[in-house]
């Protein structure tokens, strides 16, 4: 088992994701297009590093506390997942490894006989014992006063969380789970819950729902699932990774790279929209697009994180007859099933969208998130152009019919099929390798009293 977790470890884990730029600059776009977040922090400021500053924060841990339960079912993992791309990677594992069984604990969960139970339990060991208390208040009074609202809220949060999951680890309940599953590296639920785990001496079981860009966390766990060689370099050039790691794949359906569009019918265009976005120039960029390409049809996504979108994002649309608007409700490759090309910005999405056969191509202004974040353009793994009124579909289809564009993408996804070379076998990436290395870990459940 990898050493050196703890809840200090945890704290410190989503504290310094939550101080990178991207972060903040996340938090100051809801901010600025979320008025109950605005008055909020107007309310804060003022106060910020008092005591009342603190208390109000500690409430955050509270709420995380009552916010998560256990899974009624027996199980060998318990998951935790805020959203519903974590939920596809559990659900993976799940198919993968049938023999384990895998089990969610809820978050935000309706009021039940067992959380009323761990809240008067947890109120009572504080009355006991108010010393218990002291560190967990020196944290979150430290953060508030250095790192300010956003980052003292969440590890709050982390510390409500770990207390509530050792308290579910360690009961009779809980005594049969071996592992528990994650599918992230800095949010709170999933760091409190692994630093729950790893302090009750169970696993932790990491896996990726999308490719990452520089600056994680140093990866230490017991077992992580990522999608490829070039997602371990991005871990590996942020520290030493520690345990065992295995390739799956990048998410979604595997095709071939689709032929060309026929010159019988029209194009039809998808524009997929990043996590951040300044409207009036992103729907200028989508203009342009449709000039350049003039395609039958035009298809854009929003991004589905409805939490940060800005609510006029839809009322600043131009009128075109053939403009199609996707709420992101469904999944991303059913939208981009209808498309012979993709154009987005600084996403993961393209990853996907090339793993389903579907050309894609980065256009600039189509977000405000760090240019090239994942490092594709770089890698050669997607084309781009300096204008959207540059963007030529021929081109953009003879970039993928390079001779080495396969290799350059069997680098993020290794269970991509090179031309003229063997597949690989199943049980060195995808299914077949997570459920060797699952059972490795844990050993079948039949074997276990």
């Amino acid at each position: 088992m990898s050493g050196g977790w703890s809840l200090a470890r945890a704290a410190r884990v989503v504290a310094f994701k939550d101080r990178q730029p991207f972060r903040q600059a996340m938090f100051a776009y809801l901010a600025g297009h979320r008025r109950t977040v605005s008055a909020v922090l107007a309310a804060y400021r003022p106060v910020q590093g008092t005591p009342l500053s603190t208390l109000a924060i500690a409430g955050y841990g509270v709420i995380a506390f009552l916010g998560l339960d256990a899974p009624d079912a027996d199980a060998d993992l318990w998951s935790v997942a805020a959203y519903r791309n974590e939920e596809r990677q559990f659900e993976f594992v799940q198919r993968a490894a049938p023999e384990l069984r895998v089990a969610a604990m809820r978050l935000r969960p309706r009021p039940t006989l067992r959380t009323l139970r761990a809240t008067a339990a947890a109120a009572g060991a504080i009355v006991r014992r108010p010393s218990r208390l002291g560190p967990l208040w020196r944290t979150v009074e430290r953060h508030d006063r250095r790192d300010g609202f956003l980052v003292a809220c969440r590890v709050a949060s982390t510390l409500g969380y770990y207390l509530r999951a050792h308290r579910e680890l360690a009961s009779a309940h809980g005594q049969g789970v071996r592992a528990v599953l994650v599918s992230s590296d800095s949010n709170p639920y999933a760091m409190g819950v692994a630093a729950a785990a790893r302090a009750l001496g169970r696993r932790v079981v990491y896996i990726t729902h999308g490719h990452l860009p520089e600056g994680p966390p140093p990866l230490d766990v017991d077992l992580a699932l990522l999608d490829g060689p070039a997602l371990r370099r991005v871990y590996e050039r942020a520290g030493p990774v520690r345990g065992l790691v295995v390739f799956k794949g990048a998410e979604g359906e595997l095709r071939p790279m689709r032929e060309k569009r026929p010159p019988s019918r029209g194009l039809v265009v998808g524009v997929f929209a990043s996590i951040l976005v300044d409207w009036p120039s992103f729907w200028a960029r989508v203009l342009e697009i449709e000039a350049a390409l003039k395609p039958e049809r035009l298809i854009v996504r929003l991004h589905p994180n409805t939490v940060i979108r800005d609510p006029a994002a839809l009322r600043l649309k131009p009128t075109l007859r053939h403009l199609e608007i996707s709420g992101g409700e469904s999944i991303l490759t059913e939208d981009a099933a209808a498309c012979d090309l993709v154009v987005a910005g600084n996403s993961s999405c393209h990853l996907t969208v090339l793993r389903f056969g579907v050309p894609s191509v980065y256009v600039p202004g189509l977000d405000t998130v760090p240019h090239d974040f994942y490092r594709f353009l770089e890698d050669g793994l997607i084309p781009w152009v300096t204008r959207a009124g540059e963007l030529d579909y021929d081109a953009i289809t003879r970039f993928y019919d390079a001779p080495d564009w396969p290799r350059r993408f069997a680098d993020y996804d290794p269970a991509y099929t090179i031309p003229g070379e063997a597949p690989p076998a199943p049980s060195a990436v995808g299914e077949g390798a997570v459920r060797l290395a699952l059972l490795s870990l844990l050993g079948p459940r039949e074997a276990r009293s």
